[in-house]
């Protein structure tokens, strides 16, 4: 008797170590359907999630600088984003706090694309607003700025930034401006190169606005790059 139910017992265990490993591939391709997706390996899955990471990112607005603790405007970065506050409307534009000892400037053409035509600064902002921008230049009493909505219609931003030249570095510029005591050079980047009267060397009184010529970065700042002879 005992002789039979053991070989029961033995007919027994193929069918039940089959069952268990089918329970256990069912649960495996359960799990892939739910959290991999059909036709997806794990691999492939982690990519998107981190594609669609970076989608989020973006969408949740770029990234702020804080405001320079010298409260200085000449040390904000050109290109660079920044909390500003709004203080008082003007009839196209609006004045702005950044933390700096220079105003703000927000003219209501770089506040959305031109597609969504804006009239008065009070029509999209209120007073206290604090809204994110983007330095676009630093003028002598004032700073432009542009909001991101509108930054893609500005050609400055298509530019290569100051922040990824070096001193010493050699660049290939064209005049673009002639003054008494300076010339302003186009590198390509964000802002007009500075070439002041003491480089000029055996190059003064030889040059002319659209003529190309070669250079070499003396100092670059956030907002400004000097030039001496190459």
């Amino acid at each position: 008797m005992a002789a039979r139910r053991a070989a029961k017992n033995r007919a027994r265990t193929p069918l039940a170590v089959l069952a268990a490993l089918w329970l256990v591939a069912a649960v495996i391709s359960l799990v892939q359907l739910n959290f991999v997706g059909p036709g997806i390996s794990p691999p492939r899955r982690l990519a998107r999630d981190f594609r669609s990471m970076r989608l989020v990112q973006q969408r949740a607005g770029p990234e702020i600088e804080p405001a320079p603790g010298s409260r200085k405007s000449f040390d904000l970065v050109v290109g660079k984003y920044y909390h500003a506050t709004v203080l008082k409307f003007y009839r196209n534009a609006t004045s702005l706090a950044l933390g700096v000892e220079k105003p703000g400037y927000l003219h209501v053409s770089k506040m959305k694309p031109k597609e969504e035509f804006v009239v008065n600064a009070s029509d999209i902002l209120n007073l206290k607003d604090v809204i994110p921008v983007r330095i676009l230049k630093i003028k002598q009493k004032e700073v432009e700025v542009v909001m991101p909505e509108a930054e893609a219609e500005q050609p400055e931003f298509q530019k290569r930034p100051l922040w990824e030249y070096k001193d010493g570095e050699e660049v290939d510029g064209t005049v673009a401006a002639l003054r008494q005591r300076a010339v302003f050079v186009d590198v390509g980047a964000m802002v007009d190169a500075y070439f002041p009267e003491e480089n000029w060397g055996a190059m003064k009184g030889k040059m002319e606005v659209g003529q190309k010529l070669k250079f070499r970065i003396e100092k670059v700042t956030g907002c400004r790059m000097t030039l001496t002879e190459a």
